[in-house]
């Protein structure tokens, strides 16, 4: 039944990305950010899924991924980059308010602020493992791809990006896992291992997704 769930929800989550992709620059922006912050909100619900003990939250990353290379195509790398900070800043804001909407002391009445407490107590270290996971894994990266090219020169450009990003979010998942997840999942290596793997799987598949959405919402939609 999860699995059913997961792939529905994970075309659900495609097509979505599809539509803020044809509304425009803005909107697929606003949509990594939605995708951040739900991720960060659901990670921490544990399902069963393909036998193995694991969180809800690999379809928003799945979206967001997406969106980020369409991001990239159709209005280039330096708004991708600015996207990621800006989805950072908008997790920001959603912990800092949580927390004060957690710090305001229920009446009598009340029978949420223990949900709330449940979900969002978490947020804090959810979102703080977030951030060092992206910047360490950053560094990896640059540092990695400077490795490759030097090595292989000017040469087998799409392999070595292939290879550097792979090992970049292996890099992510890993510290993320540890810092964010330690402790509060059941299993994290199971939690691990099919993050990693379903990473590996979008990144090999984006670029037929790219090519899908190149032709059916062309560049000349938005004047490029």
């Amino acid at each position: 039944m999860n699995e059913l769930l997961f792939f529905l929800q994970a075309i659900l989550v495609a097509g979505i990305v599809l539509g803020a992709l044809v509304l425009g620059e803005e909107a697929l922006v606003a949509c990594i950010s939605l995708l951040f912050v739900l991720a960060n909100l659901f990670v921490t619900k544990q399902i069963m899924l393909f036998g193995f003990y694991v969180t809800s939250a690999d379809v928003y990353i799945i979206g967001a991924v997406l969106g980020f290379n369409l991001l990239q195509e159709y209005f280039g790398r330096e708004i991708a980059r600015k996207a990621i900070w800006i989805s950072f800043f908008i997790s920001l804001v959603v912990l800092v308010l949580s927390q004060i909407h957690l710090s305001y002391l229920p009446n009598m009445y009340d029978t949420t602020q223990d949900s709330f407490v449940t979900i969002m107590g978490l947020l804090p270290r959810i979102v703080c493992a977030s951030l060092v996971a992206h910047v360490g894994a950053q560094y990896v990266r640059l540092f990695f791809y400077g490795v490759l090219k030097r090595v292989c020169e000017d040469r087998y450009f799409l392999a070595r990006n292939l290879v550097v990003t792979v090992t970049e979010q292996l890099v992510d998942t890993v510290i993320f896992g540890f810092v964010g997840l330690y402790g509060v999942v059941h299993a994290v290596t199971d939690v691990f291992v099919v993050s990693f793997t379903i990473k590996v799987v979008v990144i090999f598949c984006a670029v037929p997704w790219v090519l899908l959405a190149k032709k059916l919402v062309k560049r000349d939609f938005y004047g490029v």
